[in-house]
């Protein structure tokens, strides 16, 4: 008993195209939309590094700390992210600067998605 040809040779029907297609489509619209978010992070995240590698931070207080962070993010144009989510505590060695936000960005239909941010830099 052979197969005939038909059976045999099933492939990629419409069906999976467009399923796929879908997959791709969510996909692309999800990078698209949470990709900056996270390229936003990345440079707060570099800013916070820059000032714990500073060796003029150590000699500052919280206020100037922040104040100093407010400048260099407003000069790389992030504007979003709110002073108060950023906090100085004593450390063992030091202090500790970090940061903690939400980002709620609306995918499509019902769907949003809810992008939670932390990161913390030894001051010595």
């Amino acid at each position: 008993m052979t197969q005939s040809y038909r059976n045999a040779s099933r492939g990629f029907g419409l069906i999976s195209t467009l399923i796929l297609i879908a997959l791709i489509a969510g996909a692309a619209t999800a990078a698209f939309k949470l990709g900056p978010h996270y390229l936003q992070f990345w440079t707060v995240h570099s800013v916070m590094e820059d000032i714990s590698r500073d060796p003029g931070t150590a000699a500052m207080g919280p206020q100037g700390v922040i104040q100093t962070l407010e400048k260099k993010l407003y000069i790389k144009d992030i504007r979003s992210i709110s002073p108060n989510s950023f906090t100085i505590e004593k450390a063992q060695i030091g202090r500790e600067l970090s940061v903690h936000y939400e980002v709620r960005e609306h995918l499509f239909g019902n769907l949003d998605a809810v992008l939670t941010f932390n990161h913390t830099s030894l001051i010595p």
